[in-house]
């Protein structure tokens, strides 16, 4: 009786183990691209006048940027892009660029936990008209990390944000 009860634990024992080992394990190698690296962005100027905008620099002009995993770029350029909108595709980037951007993502800091500049959502963010500022979400492995940086802070964070946009917008063809 004893020896029935011992092998029925170590059967239910062993199907619960192997059961946990069937399920995916998500690892990705170091500087690999992760199959769902999506990005995210949207550039707010308090400028609106089309003159002064078609004067400032590239990647402080107002834009709705939209990197899919599958390396498909949608972008829609002016003063009405935001959050709410969803671009018209662009092109497709080639594995070089997909790499490229997603090395500035790692790079930029955005990634890590209490980075200075996050925010809960991109769908939640109210944006501060008096300057212009990026709003970046990345998302890599099932999770999603959105920043707001002041574009004209001077700082590294900026840096890193107006080098990611000008990348997006030259991929784009926006113009200079």
């Amino acid at each position: 009786m004893l020896r029935l009860y011992i092998l029925g634990f170590a059967l239910a024992l062993c199907g619960t183990l192997l059961g946990g080992c069937a399920a995916p394990i998500t690892r990705v190698e170091p500087g690999a691209i992760p199959a769902d690296f999506a990005l995210a962005v949207v550039v707010y100027s308090p400028e609106h006048d089309a003159t002064v905008v078609a004067a400032m620099p590239r990647p402080m002009r107002p834009a709705r940027y939209i990197l899919e995993p599958d390396r498909l770029l949608r972008a829609s350029l002016g003063p009405g892009a935001d959050v709410h909108l969803f671009p018209p595709p662009t092109r497709r980037l080639d594995g070089a660029q997909m790499q490229r951007l997603w090395e500035m993502a790692e790079q930029s800091g955005l990634l890590r936990e209490g980075h200075p500049h996050r925010v809960p959502s991109e769908q939640g963010f109210a944006s501060e008209f008096g300057r212009p500022i990026a709003l970046i979400t990345i998302t890599r492995m099932g999770q999603r990390a959105s920043a707001a940086i002041p574009l004209d802070a001077g700082d590294a964070d900026a840096q890193a944000a107006l080098l990611l946009v000008d990348h997006l917008a030259e991929w784009a063809w926006v113009r200079r």
